[in-house]
């Protein structure tokens, strides 16, 4: 068994894009996965742990039938196999942390607990408010704009009355005036 021959289940060699420092030509493996989505890191969570299981499978299969190999010929067979183990093992503990710093902290937390109910009453609370504020100041453009409005009907009103010369009632005294000059003008 060389280590040429021990891959990822469905991995093909151009699959493999890493180089031998550990890191893929795009960038860290850690920058890879962080623009995952928690749902695509369980993914790559859940290969890892098949092809471990896979490869502890192998590796019990190929103890069986080694039948009188020394201690040593066996590990020497077997190193490829365990050491990819442990990079498997070291991979899903890593993407385990890199998922559990996706996931915010209350969410962790059991849903009967007092904590969970505390941060989401306040979280309620919190948005309640910020949707009362934010219907206040909406409301309340609202209502400088039909003032404004209103101010300028007012305004056009006074405006029109103001150059039109017989807009309004006449007094008693006007009325009289204006009935003496008419008899006397058709006189």
């Amino acid at each position: 068994m060389d280590k040429k021959s021990v891959r990822m289940a469905g991995e093909t060699m151009s699959d493999r894009k890493s180089t031998k420092s550990g890191k893929s030509k795009q960038g860290s493996w850690e920058e890879q996965y962080e623009a995952k989505t928690v749902e695509e890191i369980e993914l790559e969570m859940d290969k890892a742990r098949d092809q471990l299981s896979f490869n502890m499978d192998k590796i019990n299969e190929y103890k069986r039938k080694s039948g009188n190999m020394t201690k040593t010929a066996l590990m020497k067979e077997l190193k490829p196999l365990i050491d990819q183990n442990k990079e498997l093992v070291k991979l899903v503990r890593d993407l385990d942390r890199i998922r559990d710093s996706k996931i915010p902290d209350h969410e962790k937390l059991p849903k009967e607990s007092n904590f969970y109910k505390h941060y989401v009453s306040n979280l309620y609370t919190n948005k309640f408010g910020q949707t009362t504020c934010e219907t206040v100041k909406h409301e309340e453009t609202t209502l400088r704009e039909v003032a404004e409005s209103i101010q300028k009907v007012k305004t056009d009103e006074r405006e029109s009355k103001k150059f039109k010369p017989y807009n309004r009632t006449p007094s008693k005294r006007e009325r009289e005036a204006s009935k003496s000059l008419w008899q006397e003008l058709s006189a």
